[in-house]
């Protein structure tokens, strides 16, 4: 997959102004850990995940997201587990309707549950980064496909950045088959956070492992294919962020912006060298930056299981594969596509 080496040093700034914000302010709500993988989906990769999603969907799907997590811990509280699973349903009918295909506005709905915050700085940091994003990629784009810019790409009147493939047809079925698809997916992390809330080991369904669990189940999906690697990406990145967060506070006693800025280089060090470029691992990476002292030894554990758990649900019921009985498999448990034309027969 190409990527641009360019923009990488773009967006470990991003991160670490965003951290920098929080530490400056003391408000630990201002980062979204998110940023980094829509920051890599938008700026760094030349393919980017989210085909057709829009600019403007960049920027409002994450943060109609994050308003519906802050609404509900603010005016609804009650279980982390209804919370959550009323979150996830509430942002999947969001992405429905909006036709978004932007998986990553679950863990920004998700997240003010998992760590407790009802404070009005977490939308408004996701209302504002989320912006940078999308401003960046809209300016990505037009020097991309200005004529005066970049003459001998504009040559070429093929050579389009992927992203700007149009969605699927917005119509009643386009909306049902969304509802459909996240109707089969909202079952299975039920499953897996009623696990966490039990064992009180809440980062088994860490936000960024549910995006994740929603990529992987799409049938198109590439990193489908690498399972293993995906397994030991998202393993890796929260032992990163972990391990580099307790060496810079608890040994150096430096500021937690630092320690953001060499997670996400150390992540990218990861994607380079597996050559695997899965979004989702930088959110885990950044992730201990909102975590009491106490939980970052166990947060690589927690995200191990919780890795195990989706990835095993995702290739086993919704690959098409022969890994669960057929009574099992068929119509429930079988492949799921947001676009019917993919796996229309001929």
């Amino acid at each position: 997959m190409k990527i641009s080496k360019s923009a990488q040093l773009f967006a470990i700034l991003l991160v670490m102004t965003m951290a920098a914000f929080a530490w400056y302010f003391s408000k630990k709500v201002i980062i979204f850990p998110e940023i980094a993988a829509l920051a890599l989906g938008a700026w760094v990769m030349e393919s980017p995940p989210w085909r057709g999603c829009s600019n403007l969907g960049l920027w409002l799907s994450p943060t109609f997201a994050a308003l519906t997590g802050f609404l509900i811990i603010r005016f609804f509280p009650c279980s982390t587990y209804l919370m959550i699973t009323a979150a996830f349903a509430l942002t999947a009918l969001q992405l429905s309707l909006l036709r978004s295909p932007l998986s990553p506005a679950l863990s920004a709905a998700v997240l003010p549950l998992v760590v407790h915050s009802s404070s009005w700085c977490y939308p408004a940091a996701v209302c504002t980064f989320s912006g940078i994003v999308a401003t960046g990629r809209y300016g990505r784009q037009y020097f991309r496909d200005h004529p005066k810019l970049s003459p001998e790409r504009s040559r070429d009147k093929k050579r389009r950045f992927s992203d700007r493939v149009p969605a699927t047809d917005a119509g009643p079925t386009g909306v049902l088959a969304e509802l459909v698809y996240w109707g089969k997916l909202l079952p299975f992390v039920m499953i897996v956070l009623a696990v966490a809330v039990k064992f009180h080991w809440i980062f088994i369904s860490a936000p960024p492992l549910l995006v994740a669990f929603a990529e992987l189940a799409k049938p198109e999906d590439s990193f489908r294919a690498r399972p293993f690697g995906v397994l030991v990406l998202l393993c890796v990145a929260a032992l990163l962020g972990s391990a580099w967060l307790l060496f810079i506070r608890e040994v150096l006693h430096w500021p937690d912006w630092i320690s953001a800025g060499l997670i996400f280089l150390s992540i990218f060090l990861l994607y380079h060298l597996m050559q695997l470029y899965f979004p989702p691992a930088a959110a885990l990476g950044l992730l201990p930056l909102l975590l009491p002292q106490k939980a970052l030894l166990s947060y690589p554990l927690e995200v191990f299981t919780g890795s195990v758990l989706f990835i095993v649900l995702s290739v086993g019921c919704f690959s098409g594969q022969r890994f669960l009985p057929r009574w099992c498999r068929p119509p429930f448990f079988g492949s799921t596509c947001r676009n019917s034309k993919v796996n229309a027969k001929p």
